[in-house]
């Protein structure tokens, strides 16, 4: 019997040669699929989530920084359904080499969605 099933974005980074038909979208957009999930699970946000602030050495990609863990009990169908999104640099990552400001580095950020679903008993 199902227990559970848990779904993760691929944090592999895009300029590897290896990825062939599974690289379709870009790894930056993997949270987006925390709200596609949220939406699909009726997760709402001010009810179901909790955002966590930055952490010593983390910050924002650009203007956005995003730390969400959000649960939910859905009693009717007998589930528990757990999300996570991250959008973030982590601590030593940055936008630009710290050698040469003028140049952009890339992949130096976490993007990620982890959805769980898990059979209550």
């Amino acid at each position: 019997m199902l227990r559970g099933t848990r779904m993760v974005t691929d944090a592999r980074p895009d300029h590897r040669n290896d990825i062939t038909e599974a690289n379709l979208r870009k790894r930056a957009d993997a949270y987006v699929l925390g709200g596609i999930m949220a939406a699909r699970f009726d997760i709402v946000t001010a009810r179901d989530c909790t955002s966590s602030p930055p952490a010593e050495g983390e910050s924002a990609v650009g203007a956005l920084f995003i730390k969400q863990s959000c649960e939910m009990n859905d009693a009717v169908n007998a589930r528990k359904i757990i999300l996570r999104v991250s959008f973030y640099r982590k601590p030593g990552q940055s936008g630009t080499n710290p050698q040469l400001p003028t140049q952009l580095t890339e992949g130096q950020f976490e993007s990620s969605a982890r959805l769980e679903i898990r059979k209550i008993n």
